[in-house]
């Protein structure tokens, strides 16, 4: 069956609870007469990260390298938003979500992790449907969000995919435990996940997308598996982010891949003004680089105010300034190192490399990517007790 019903039990419904508190849905952000079951979104997602942590604080078990890494994160984000004036409610409320996931998660691997990995995929399955769902009734948008654009139950064309890619994550780790192998099944999943990045037309997402799904119906081929495990590796994937960034965003050298932005996606070597976004980026980082301007940036391109720089590093160093680049760097090598070493460690590299190059071009809301970073950081042990396809 495609349609995924879950399974009537008291903590499987208790866990899918606490990850629904925790993802809030983007489009209620934007719907005024949603505002009052926004609130109580935001008052239960607060007790949620409370128990959270004092289950983390009182249980040593539940303590991890990376969860550490994400309260050094945190207390960057906070200490620059400090320093910049805003106040101690503001930060309760930009810090809770990620925070909540990121304990969530280490909570649920630690106390179950089939449990953890089928919640996941389940709840992530069902928003995905009810996304595509609203994209085909709705086909303009439920409402119109930042710049008029359409936004449908996952937000609008561009941030669909922070949803999708963690989705299609936990749809292949699923099937490898169950299966041994991605089945038929999960890869008509995938591709059911996927129409919603292919109705909005967003091309960094689609570009994406399109990468991971040829990888995963590729990977039985011995040359594709071959590929996967000398190139997806950790040291790979980090210094090939670290060259593109400094090649495409820093120097603008785009002749490499003008064929490829030009002709294939029909975009400018410009992509579409996202140059003139870093040059203020940079600049705002240049005035502040220790702990950044704040979290209330307007960048103007053509007339048009954009509320980030359309590239994550960029736009963590413009807001929070160098130590909270530097810990959010540490966070995803750790994540990737630790992914590296487990059996089914294409299926994570394959994510995250998708994630840090599409990052290069958006800025994403990472708290359902920190979630699937936290798993991922898992991988080996995960590997120890699942069954799974050598590669």
């Amino acid at each position: 069956m495609i349609i995924i019903v879950l399974t009537i039990n008291k903590k499987d419904l208790l866990a899918a609870f606490a990850m629904l508190v925790l993802l809030c849905p983007p489009f209620l952000t934007y719907e005024p007469s949603m505002a009052s079951l926004m609130q109580g979104y935001k008052f239960i997602e607060y007790i949620e990260v409370i128990i959270l942590l004092t289950v983390t604080i009182k249980y040593k078990k539940y303590f991890s390298w990376s969860i550490i890494l994400v309260f050094l994160y945190t207390f960057f984000v906070m200490l620059s938003q400090f320093i910049n004036g805003q106040n101690f409610i503001t930060l309760i409320g930009l810090c809770a979500p990620w925070i909540g996931l990121c304990l969530l998660a280490n909570y649920l691997i630690k106390e179950n992790i089939t449990r953890a990995i089928k919640i996941s995929y389940r709840v992530l399955y069902i928003y995905c449907l009810i996304n595509l769902i609203t994209m085909l009734f709705f086909p303009d948008g439920m409402v119109n969000g930042r710049l008029e654009q359409a936004t449908w139950f996952l937000g609008n064309k561009n941030v669909i995919i922070v949803y999708v890619l963690p989705c299609m994550f936990f749809c292949i780790l699923n099937s490898l435990y169950k299966y041994n192998k991605v089945t038929l099944h999960s890869k008509v999943q995938l591709i059911i996940c996927s129409l919603s990045i292919f109705i909005s037309q967003s091309a960094t997402s689609i570009v994406g997308i399109v990468a991971f799904l040829l990888v995963v119906f590729l990977e039985d081929r011995k040359i594709i598996r071959k590929v996967t495990k000398y190139i997806l590796n950790y040291k790979i994937i980090m210094i090939s982010i670290f060259t593109l960034f400094f090649m495409l965003v820093i120097s603008r050298d785009t002749s490499i891949f003008s064929f490829f932005i030009v002709d294939v996606l029909n975009r400018t070597t410009s992509f579409t003004g996202r140059n003139v976004l870093w040059d203020q980026a940079i600049a705002l980082f240049q005035k502040s680089p220790y702990w950044g301007v704040g979290d209330f940036i307007i960048y103007v391109v053509s007339g048009e105010e954009m509320v980030h720089a359309h590239d994550i590093y960029l736009d963590i160093l413009a807001r929070y300034g160098i130590f909270t680049l530097i810990t959010f760097i540490t966070f995803l090598f750790y994540c990737v190192k630790c992914a590296s070493k487990g059996k089914n460690a294409w299926v994570a590299n394959l994510t995250i490399s998708i994630i840090l190059i599409i990052s290069l071009f958006e800025v994403y809301s990472f708290n359902l990517f920190f979630y699937t970073f936290i798993f991922m950081s898992y991988l080996p042990i995960i590997d120890e007790l699942l069954p799974s396809k050598k590669i």
